[in-house]
């Protein structure tokens, strides 16, 4: 009996959906003023007789008609997530509310949001004609997969029916997620308008055309979109039409699939029409759009290649220059990927578009990506090469991997990513070598070890059926290659050396002879299977390891010579510290899958004695095991006076001598040959280079092997901890030619710092066959030889090394501790150099005294770097050299030792620091401004050096060096500064103590309206994450009895002023100093004016149930509250402050909104009244001076202006006329006061007491005093003039007291008609 076909997972989501897709059409109209309006057209086929709804997704939209096969239909659009509320928005509490509703919302629209009914004259009727079967064998169901069941009435899903039209009329405004506008603003009158789509998540895409949201629901497209034939606005004035093209900047549409042609609008020739087909069946999810004036740059193409596709790249006008360097390595990418990997390119063209505002560094959709302008870079720009070229080469990778090709589950996402990132590593790996790809794999495994530690789960969860947590898919994205990579060395290994060159192009080929779309779909089971046919190895245990376990291994390792049985006695042990810290847990255990026990062959190198390595393989099947290794040189042959030895050391000698080949053919290169300072006695000593002991050269001569490599070919993730003796490392970094072994050596001796590995790093920093990367390290390294203990020999070398990017000393015998480093002008030209000079000065900023700070001699080092950096003949940009610097001063500054690694701490633990520390730290302050203020007339890339200044002072302030000045970072807060530095500045903000009233206002102000997304979320996450920073350190104290508020004030000249208040406590009913007494005239008044309103009525009595139809009004509402209420209170004089009287009122608003759902007729009433008593109230509560007070005030102003004493402070400062130009410098302009402003702002109630005057006063004094110094002659008239306030301000209050206590209220003000008459 032959065995039925089983559905596939889509066949059985598309019979429960009642229909399939099998075509979509999109026209839409863009204005670009943030609206698009249009239509679809969904062809769809019905899987069933008795569909009677279309379910479709569709958010944000506004949907004005739906026909289905030209009958209209009814329908009902609803949008869960937009019509969200909580019981109380004024209650952070309400948080888990909202989560739930949100929760909620998103399950209530998972079948779809628009609900479609299919008319009565559309019958359903089954096809007359055969249709293609759209089942593949290809996609057969896996055991491991849970996936959804057909029920009964779902078995006739072969099935078919003719289909049928949904025509959908919709438009589109103020989109909050799927289409991202840029626009111009005030603030940015000079940005250019375009528009993109930019998904925040994987279902996006129905944010902007009605459809069908879903990974695996594919169907062809056809686009069309109508846009401005131009946006530039042609001054109306000028009368030169000759030079004035008539279209200076057309608008351009670029589009996922093939362009078909650009047409004119039949009836508004200000229009174009752009067309495009996307024949291929591809979900609406990886369909993108950009439309604006961008400029056109067709990637050129390779002469080797005859038929070639299509690249071309989009960006906006003013990027041109850039745009052509950037995508300069597309074109080889193409051509490696098809001849290496995947054949073929999946579509007709490979477009790409850099925009502004980017959320996400890159989208990737069919045949078109939509990318971040940060990547582009000009040909002055070193350090974002490598970003840049890896990003895009990776963009083009997913058109094969992620879109044509793409994953068959969820939990297959990590083999889609890892796949993408593994052919791009090996294209990055032919264009920047195979030390740079093997230097940064070894890296990515280092920051796998520190993260999957215990608190990650496995990259593969084939029982999850959600798309991977957004936070877990950084580390699945850096683990999953590097699985990849010791899948494929492991297979190399086998007996048929199969590596995955030979199994990707078989997989690709599946792909591209797949009948129908499902037949794309990769899953983790199809690519072990396919490796294990190809290679003939069972992958199952490295897949339970690697792939559907967590964690990795921890070895340890010791080797020893036994001279009896001629072998390396090799010692492992390993270790699971995932497992270990799940090993008491059950559950987690579950959850987590920690592999308790890593097993695998791992390669051993042993570098023999005589120059020769022999490889051998362990089989690691316990934690535990001693390994004999055979050794292969016989040993009496090994001793220092054979014939071999003799050759290596002629070998050795011919090298020196610039012979490579005899280097060549002994397999031996010393990296050291040749150089100068080890060959001249002189040198050695002004390099201070150590050699090895006598005892040291006979251990030496008595090894029987020169160093052992464990792992030597990368083929676990694991940390390895291997036991052998430092100069056995020392000739692994001199002689192993791979950058592996160097790194592993570099890391190890810095462990042990004396005098020879601090000679031996000097050696590698100066010896350029090293790698550059290599020199780097040995650079950084050098840190740990620059210790009290070696006479800070490390920072010696360090500076030494240094001196080559400066002037010579004069004097041969300077002492380099007491010498100004004044740098030549820079020339980058050497890349390798300009890396290594970037580390040097890293590592310099990092000598560290036993007590934190760094030498006095390291921070004058820094300054001057800045003070005399020359960048006027270098032909590349020094932004980020000097960011370099910069960090490193920042670095250099603060003390290593608590409380100054990052707490915030009280004012009164200052540092303690010198006079030497603070004269240092004024020149590094004057010169970061400095820098700060070129950065601002002269931008740097990307503000780079902005960014670097705020860290600069946010470090420092962190670390109670300078005061905390919000000033500096909130300006740059605002919109009109670049996106980066707009959230430098926010994340400076953050890690302060930002919880201020008015600070808080603002950051609440941007969320909700800032015109940039990016900033909108960025502002909204951080904020979020500081807040809970600051309640795990304390900062917000849970009771608010022991909280303090700063709040910010405002006076007249708009000058700031922190004042603490104590937090709200438990109500009392004595009156706080701070609180206002109760005025019940002008309470009465206020309840008098808002009772009158019409929409007043329903709150002027108490509620009840019965009459008012609310029976659980009292259930919800446990204090209630009227005007009614207040009034009795009002005559009962039960208020004591105007406090008290304000939050009654404030309760009957929170009430209403409380028990009443949002836009209801209570709230709107609520909404009105408020606005009502706001104005009222502010009336009421204005502060003024008393009359009398206000007029003693003046008396003594006028009587200080006709004061010949006084004669100085009579007008304000004119710097010019007076010629000081650096008045202004010294006092702030917000801080000028003299007695003409004074009088100025008493006149105009400025002042709410007689203490603010006298502040001011003293301000004017003050600065007086500052400015002048307090022994010259405006100093002297200033101390004379302070004596003269003092004595006729103790009077006026003298005078004011005492009127007090005769009457209540003081002298009354005259009324008009008195002081008239």
């Amino acid at each position: 009996m032959e065995r039925s076909k089983q559905p596939t997972n889509t066949e059985i989501i598309h019979a429960r959906r009642g229909f399939t897709i099998g075509h979509q059409k999109v026209v839409l109209e863009i204005d670009f003023s943030g609206s698009i309006w249009g239509y679809t057209d969904i062809t769809l086929y019905p899987t069933t007789k008795d569909l009677r709804t279309i379910h479709l997704n569709s958010r944000q939209c506004h949907i004005h008609s739906v026909t289905v096969d030209t009958h209209r239909a009814e329908f009902v659009h609803h949008d869960a997530l937009s019509h969200l509320s909580i019981s109380n928005p004024q209650d952070c509490h309400n948080h888990p509310e909202l989560k739930r509703k949100i929760y909620s919302a998103l399950a209530e629209d998972e079948e779809g949001e628009l609900s479609i009914a299919i008319p009565p004259e559309v019958t359903i009727r089954q096809a007359q004609w055969p249709v293609q079967d759209l089942t593949s064998a290809a996609a057969t169901p896996e055991p491991q997969t849970a996936g959804p069941t057909l029920s009964s009435k779902e078995k006739d899903y072969t099935t078919k029916y003719v289909a049928m039209t949904v025509h959908i009329v919709y438009s589109l405004r103020k989109s909050s997620d799927g289409v991202q506008f840029v626009l111009p603003s005030d603030t940015y009158p000079f940005r250019i308008p375009h528009v993109f789509t930019t998904p925040a998540a994987p279902d996006s895409a129905r944010c902007w055309v009605p459809c069908v949201d879903y990974l695996w629901e594919k169907c062809p497209w056809d686009f069309e979109f109508i846009v401005p034939r131009s946006l530039e606005q042609h001054d109306p004035v000028s009368s030169d039409e000759d030079e004035q093209p008539d279209v200076e900047y057309p608008t351009v549409v670029v589009c996922s699939g093939r362009f078909e042609e650009q047409i004119a609008h039949p009836h508004n020739s200000a229009k174009t029409i752009f067309q495009f087909s996307l024949p291929q069946a591809t979900s609406v999810q990886h369909v993108a759009f950009a439309a604006g004036p961008f400029h056109v740059y067709p990637v050129p193409g390779d002469e080797e290649t005859a038929i070639q596709v299509g690249i071309t790249a989009f960006c906006l006008p003013g990027h041109e220059s850039m745009l052509a360097n950037s995508v300069s390595t597309l074109r080889s990418a193409m051509s490696f990927y098809s001849r290496a990997y995947t054949g073929a390119f999946p579509f007709d063209s490979f477009k790409l578009v850099f925009v502004d505002e980017m959320p996400s560094q890159r989208f990737d959709s069919a045949s078109l990506s939509v990318i971040t302008a940060d990547l582009l870079h000009g040909d002055d720009t070193i350090d974002q090469v490598y970003e840049t070229r890896h990003s895009l080469s990776h963009a083009l990778a997913c058109q094969w991997i992620g879109i044509d090709m793409y994953q068959k589950y969820w939990p297959d996402t990590w083999l889609i990513n890892g796949l993408s990132l593994y052919v791009t590593g090996q294209f990055m790996r032919k264009v920047f070598g195979n030390n740079e790809y093997r230097y940064r794999l070894k890296k990515d495994m280092e920051r796998v070890l520190e993260m999957d530690n215990g608190s990650m789960p496995p990259i593969c969860q084939p029982h999850t059926p959600d798309p991977p947590d957004a936070n877990l898919l950084p580390f699945v994205n850096l683990k999953a290659p590097l699985v990849l990579h010791i899948l494929d060395r492991r297979l190399c290994k086998s007996g048929t050396s199969v590596s995955l060159i030979r199994i990707l192009p078989k997989i690709f080929l599946a792909v591209l002879s797949a009948e129908h779309y499902e037949g794309k779909g990769l899953s983790t089971h199809n690519f072990l299977r396919m490796c294990r046919k190809v290679s003939g190895i069972d992958p199952r245990s490295f897949a339970e390891q690697w792939i559907y376990g967590s964690g990795c291994p921890r070895f340890g390792f010791s080797a020893s010579f036994n001279r009896k049985k001629m072998a390396v006695e090799i010692s492992m042990r390993q270790e699971s510290p995932a497992y270990q810290v799940h090993e008491n847990n059950e559950i987690s255990k579950t959850l987590m899958k920690p592999v308790p026990f890593f097993e695998g062959q791992m390669t051993i190198r042993i570098h023999e004695a005589d120059g020769t390595p022999y490889e051998h393989v362990l089989d690691i099947r316990n934690p535990y095991k001693r390994y004999e290794v055979p050794f292969n040189t016989k040993y009496k042959r090994v001793r220092r006076n054979t014939k071999r030895y003799l050759a290596r050391q002629q070998a050795a000698q011919a090298a020196a001598e610039g012979d490579a080949d005899a280097v060549e053919a002994m397999n031996m290169i010393d990296m050291g040959f040749g150089l100068e300072i080890w060959e001249k006695e002189q040198e050695r000593e002004n390099w201070k280079v150590a050699d090895w002991t006598e005892e040291d050269e006979q251990n030496m001569s008595g090894q029987t092997y020169e160093w052992i490599r464990i792992d030597a070919d990368l083929e676990w993730i694991a940390a390895i901890a291997f036991d052998q003796k430092d100069y056995m490392w020392v000739s692994q970094l001199q002689r192993d030619r791979d950058v592996v072994a160097q790194y592993e050596a570099i890391s190890v001796l810095s462990k042990t710092p004396n005098p020879i590995i601090s000679s031996t790093f000097t050696k590698t920093v100066l010896v350029t066959n090293y790698f550059y990367r290599i020199r780097c390290e040995a650079a950084m390294a050098l840190v740990t030889c620059a210790i009290q203990r070696l006479d800070w020999l490390g920072l010696f070398h360090l500076f030494k090394l240094f001196l080559r990017y400066c002037y010579e000393p004069e004097d041969p015998n300077q002492d380099l501790f007491n010498h100004s480093y004044v740098p030549r002008p820079n020339d980058f030209s050497d890349f390798a150099e300009y890396f290594v000079r970037k580390s040097l000065v890293r590592a310099v900023s990092q000598v560290r005294f036993e007590n934190g700070k760094t030498p006095p001699i390291v921070r004058q080092f820094l300054i001057d770097q800045l003070r005399y950096n020359d960048n006027t003949s270098n032909p590349y940009s020094d932004a980020l050299y000097i960011c370099t610097v910069i960090s490193a001063l920042t670095c250099a500054t603060v003390s290593a030792v608590p409380p100054e690694r990052g707490e915030f701490v009280n004012a009164d633990t200052t540092p303690v620091i010198d006079q030497t520390d603070r004269d240092l730290l004024k020149q590094a302050l004057t010169e970061i401004d400095r820098y700060r203020s070129m950065d601002r007339l002269i931008p740097s890339f990307h503000n780079v050096v902005t960014i670097a200044t705020l860290e600069f002072h946010l470090t420092l302030s962190m670390a109670n060096l300078i005061p905390h000045e919000p000033r500096i970072f909130l300006p740059l807060t605002r919109e009109g500064n670049y996106t980066q530095v707009r959230m430098a500045a926010f994340d400076a903000l953050f890690l302060s103590k930002w919880y201020a009233p008015k600070i808080m206002q603002y950051f609440l102000s941007v969320m909700a309206n800032d015109s940039s997304r990016v900033i909108r979320r960025h502002v909204a996450r951080n904020a979020c994450q500081s807040l809970a920073l600051l309640v795990t350190m304390g900062e917000l104290k849970s009771s608010a009895k022991d909280s303090e508020t700063v709040l910010i004030e405002e006076d007249g000249n708009g000058q700031e002023k922190a004042v603490s208040t104590p937090g709200i406590s438990t109500p009392a009913r004595t009156r706080s100093p701070q609180q206002t007494p109760i005025n019940e005239k002008k309470c009465k008044e206020v309840l008098r004016a808002i009772t009158r309103l019409p929409d007043a009525g329903i709150f002027l009595q108490p509620v009840d149930p019965v009459r008012d139809g609310c029976p659980t009004y009292y259930d919800e509402i446990k204090h209630p509250m009227d005007f009614g209420t207040m009034s009795a209170k009002l005559n009962e004089h039960k208020y004591l402050t105007m406090e008290e009287f304000a939050k009654d009122v404030e309760l009957v608003f929170a009430n209403c909104r409380q028990f009443n759902p949002p836009t209801t007729y209570p709230v709107n009433c609520a909404d009105a009244v408020e606005r009502a008593f706001k104005k009222e109230w502010a009336k009421a509560t204005e502060k003024k001076l008393a009359y009398n007070e206000k007029r003693s005030l003046l008396g003594i102003v006028n009587k200080l202006l006709t004061d010949p004493v006084a004669w100085v402070f009579r007008e304000p400062v004119d710097p010019v006329k007076l010629g000081i130009p650096m008045y202004f410098d010294i006092i702030p302009r917000r801080d000028a006061r003299d007695l003409s402003t004074i009088k100025q702002k008493l006149e105009v109630d400025k002042y709410d007491s007689v203490e603010a005057f006298e502040a001011d006063l003293d301000l004017m004094i003050d600065n007086a005093i500052r400015f002048n110094g307090p022994d010259s002659d405006v100093g002297r008239i200033s101390y004379a003039v302070r004596d003269k306030c003092k004595d006729m301000l103790s009077s006026v209050r003298t005078t004011v007291s005492t009127k007090r206590k005769g009457g209540e209220k003081g002298t009354p003000q005259p009324n008009k008609k008195v002081r008239m008459g």
